[in-house]
């Protein structure tokens, strides 16, 4: 594969970086191990996990060519495979990737599989808005990856909430 051949891949990546505004970040920003090997980002649709993602390139990558963000929602994958990408980067040094709207890829958790079993030096950094599908992949991912929820601001807010009741409860009781 041609550098040529990706390159609409790497102006999608670029313009949306440009796009990316590091003045707030999401509660869940912080609480992710960024250097686990394969880590899954959970959420309803437009919570900011993309956004997330972005940040932490900007934030980490002086050169943002080092690693490389694709969203597999992308037409882009419809003439080409996952695979395909994923030894390119390979072959050009880039050991961790940001795969957006991975439910979107067919057999998505199988590759991913195959990445984390194929590819030891590589991190896959991986986002989804289709919490069934996640939650239901064809393959175990469990052992491989850690997995984080990101709420919408009103479920973050009725959870912390929740927690709050649960305390004054206990407190209650133990008077």
């Amino acid at each position: 594969m041609e550098l040529v051949e990706l390159q609409p891949l790497f102006d999608n990546y670029h313009r949306k970086l440009a796009k990316t505004d590091l003045r707030f970040k999401r509660y869940l920003y912080s609480q992710i191990n960024w250097d686990a090997r394969l880590i899954g980002i959970k959420g309803p649709r437009g919570v900011g996990k993309t956004t997330m993602l972005l940040q932490h390139i900007l934030e980490n990558y002086e050169d943002v060519d080092k690693t490389l963000y694709a969203s597999l929602d992308d037409l882009w994958f419809a003439s080409h495979p996952l695979m395909d990408l994923i030894e390119w980067a390979y072959q050009h040094g880039i050991m961790r990737l940001y795969l957006d709207e991975v439910h979107r890829y067919e057999q998505w958790s199988i590759n991913l599989k195959n990445i984390y079993d194929n590819y030891p030096d590589m991190s896959i950094i991986y986002t989804s808005s289709s919490l069934l599908i996640m939650d239901n992949a064809n393959v175990d991912l469990s052992r491989r990856q850690t997995v984080y929820t990101l709420s919408s601001d009103h479920e973050a807010v009725e959870s912390c909430l929740a927690r709050c009741r649960r305390r004054n409860a206990v407190r209650r009781i133990r008077k």
